[in-house]
C-alpha cells in the first residue's frame, strides 16, 4: 500500500492517554511501500485537533528553515492517524539520535520523541502502552512499521548483535575475510553517478561544502571496469575539508576531498570519507597510522586505496575511510554501549581562542552575531580565488596560501565574535556553534561537553573527565609519528567519544596526512630530520 500525503485514517484504538495528540511513530529509514522509501512521521489524536500554526521540527529547532510550519487548516479527528511523508510534507532529515518535536500555536511542546541510536532496514520507534511491550507508555523499536495503524510491537534484533554483524559486512571490502575467495583487489574503482547541475556544485563552487544527491555509487576493479561488484543506491555527497580542501581546489586539482553519505548502509556503511594525498608523497600516511592504532588496541577506522569517477570521468586516487560517526565503530572502538549515553563529538579548529581576552577584541564586539557564521558551510563562503593568466607556479601557491589563511581569519573573526555573545562561556559556545560538534549520540549529552569544555579551557583538573589511560596511549601515538596536526600542538583533529554520558571522555583520531612529514621535522633530532618525506 502507498500513502499520500497528509494522510489520515481512522481507528478506533488509541494510542495513548497522556497527551490527546502526540507523534505515535518515526521512521527514520523509511519503510517499504510507503513515502516512497523516505522518512515519515506519523501522529495520532484522541479527539479533534487542528494544526494550524503548529510547528513539527527535529533537533535544529522550531526557526531552522526545514522545520515543518502548518500554515493551513489540518484537522485530525479523534481516532485518527496522519501520516507525514519527507520531502512532500516535510523537508527535514530524520536521524538515528534526532529530536523529533512537536509544538502547538503557542510554541509548547505537545509531543518529542528521542531517537536512541541506530536501526534496522523497516524498524521504526513507535509508542506503546504498555500492553505489547514490558515498558509501559514508553518509546520502543519495532520491526513492524504500521503507518495509518495501531502500533505492533515486534521484537527487533538487539543493537549489539546488529552493530556486530554491520561491521562484518565490510570485511571483504576491507580485505578482512577469512574465505580464501577474494572479491575485491587491493586497489578498487569508485563510479559516482549525479545530475551534470550536482557536480557543477561540486566542480564550481567546492568551498561551499554543500550536500548535492547522488544517483548511485558502485564499485568494480580496475581488471574489469565493466563488471560492477556492488551498487550502493542514492544519497548525498559534499567536499570536505580544510587545507586539503581550500589548497587542491586553490590549484586548480580535480581531486579535492569528499564525504559520502549512503540512503541505505552499503556494505555496513552509512558514511565515508575520500582522503585526497596533499602533502602526503607516502599515499598511504592515513592508512599506516589507523594500522598502527588498530595494534595499540586505539580506536581506529579501516580504509583501503581507491581511484574515483565521477559521471564516467576520472577524478583522482583517494584513500576512502568509514567515517566514526556511525554505531558500528562506536561499538568496535568502545564495546558495547548503550545509546542513551553515548556520543561522538569532533573538535574543529581554533578552540584554543577562548576564552577572549584581548581587550581590542572585546571592544569590537558586534550588536548582533554574525548571521551565517563564516565558518558555517553555505553559498556565503568565498569562492576560489581565479588564475591570473601567465601565473608562475610558485606565485600560485603563494595566492593559494593568502586564500587558506584568509580563509581561517574570517572563520576565527566569526568564531571570536560567536564567543563574546556567549559570553565567554566556551562550553556553551562551541557545542551550540558546532564548533565541539555532535556527530553521533542524542542531544541529552551536551550538557556533559559542555562542562568538560569548559574545565579544559579554563585549565581546571580534567582527569576525572577523561579515561587517562586511553589519553596518554593516543599520545604517545601522536609523538611517535610527529603528528603536530593534532591535539598536541595544533588542538586539531580529533573527536572525543563517551559511553557514559560524559563520566569519561575519549580520544578518537582523525586526520593523519601530515604525521612524519617536513612539517613535523621540529619535533625530531637531527638524525631523523633528513628523512622526513
Amino acid at each position: 500500500m502507498r500513502f499520500p500525503p497528509l494522510l489520515l485514517l481512522l481507528s478506533s484504538a488509541f494510542q495513548c492517554e497522556a497527551a490527546s495528540l502526540q507523534i505515535n511513530e518515526v521512521a527514520y529509514k523509511g519503510s517499504s511501500n510507503t513515502c516512497n522509501g523516505e522518512d515519515w512521521i506519523e501522529l495520532i489524536s484522541t479527539s479533534s485537533e487542528d494544526l494550524l500554526n503548529y510547528t513539527l521540527h527535529d533537533d535544529k529547532g522550531k526557526h531552522d528553515d526545514k522545520a515543518k510550519y502548518f500554515s493551513e487548516s489540518t484537522i485530525i479527528n479523534a481516532g485518527e492517524y496522519l501520516v507525514l511523508c519527507r520531502n512532500v510534507d516535510f523537508d527535514f532529515g530524520i536521524g538515528s539520535d534526532d529530536v523529533v518535536t512537536l509544538l502547538d500555536n503557542n510554541g509548547e511542546i505537545i509531543s518529542e520523541v528521542m531517537l536512541l541510536g541506530s536501526s534496522e532496514e523497516n524498524q521504526t520507534f513507535a509508542f506503546f502502552d504498555g500492553e505489547d511491550t514490558t515498558e509501559e507508555g514508553e518509546y520502543q523499536y519495532t520491526s513492524m512499521p504500521t503507518p495509518g495503524q495501531q502500533n505492533v510491537y515486534v521484537e527487533p534484533k538487539p543493537l549489539e548483535v546488529k552493530l556486530a554483524e554491520q561491521n562484518e559486512e565490510g570485511e571483504d571490502f576491507f580485505l578482512e575475510g577469512e574465505d580464501d575467495t577474494v572479491i575485491f583487489e587491493k586497489v578498487v574503482d569508485i563510479h559516482v553517478q549525479l545530475s551534470n547541475e550536482s557536480l557543477a556544485t561540486i566542480v564550481n563552487h567546492p568551498s561551499w561544502e554543500e550536500f548535492v544527491p547522488f544517483v548511485d555509487v558502485a564499485v568494480s576493479n580496475p581488471s574489469d571496469t565493466t563488471s560492477i561488484l556492488s551498487s550502493a543506491g542514492t544519497g548525498k555527497i559534499r567536499t570536505k575539508g580544510q587545507s586539503t580542501l581550500m589548497f587542491t581546489a586553490c590549484l586548480g586539482l580535480q581531486n579535492v576531498p569528499f564525504q559520502i553519505e549512503f540512503d541505505k548502509p552499503f556494505m555496513g556503511m552509512e558514511v565515508i570519507y575520500l582522503r585526497n594525498h596533499l602533502i602526503d608523497s607516502s599515499f598511504m600516511r592515513d592508512y599506516a597510522s589507523h594500522f598502527m592504532l588498530r595494534r595499540f588496541g586505539l580506536p581506529y577506522l579501516r580504509s583501503r586505496p581507491v581511484r574515483l569517477y565521477m559521471n564516467g570521468e576520472y577524478v583522482g586516487f583517494y584513500t576512502l575511510l568509514e567515517a566514526p560517526t556511525q554505531g558500528y565503530v562506536m561499538q568496535r572502538s568502545f564495546g558495547v554501549f548503550n545509546p542513551e549515553d553515548t556520543a561522538l563529538y569532533k573538535v574543529k579548529s581554533q578552540i584554543a581562542q577562548c576564552p577572549v581576552t584581548d581587550p581590542a577584541a572585546i571592544a569590537g564586539k558586534s550588536d548582533e552575531p554574525p548571521n551565517p557564521y563564516y565558518f558555517d558551510r553555505g553559498d556565503h563562503r568565498a569562492g576560489v580565488p581565479p588564475f591570473i593568466e601567465g601565473e608562475s607556479v610558485l606565485e600560485r601557491l603563494d595566492t593559494c596560501g593568502s586564500y587558506f589563511f584568509g580563509e581561517l581569519a574570517k572563520e576565527g573573526a566569526d568564531l571570536t565574535q560567536g564567543i563574546l555573545h556567549y559570553n565567554n562561556s566556551c562550553g556553551e559556545a562551541f557545542v551550540s556553534l558546532g564548533r565541539v560538534d555532535r556527530d553521533y549520540g542524542p542531544k541529552s549529552t551536551e550538557e556533559a561537553m559542555i562542562n568538560f569544555v569548559d574545565s579544559l579551557m579554563l585549565n581546571k583538573d580534567i582527569k576525572s573527565f577523561i579515561d587517562a589511560d586511553q589519553w596518554i596511549k593516543n599520545f604517545a601515538a601522536y609523538a611517535v609519528t610527529l603528528n603536530q596536526d593534532s591535539i598536541i600542538d595544533l588542538v586539531n583533529n580529533l573527536y572525543l567519544g563517551t559511553v557514559d554520558n560524559g563520566g569519561s571522555w575519549s580520544i578518537v583520531q582523525y586526520d593523519h596526512n601530515s604525521i612524519a612529514s617536513r612539517a613535523g621535522r621540529e619535533f625530531c633530532g637531527a638524525e631523523c630530520q633528513h628523512r622526513m618525506i
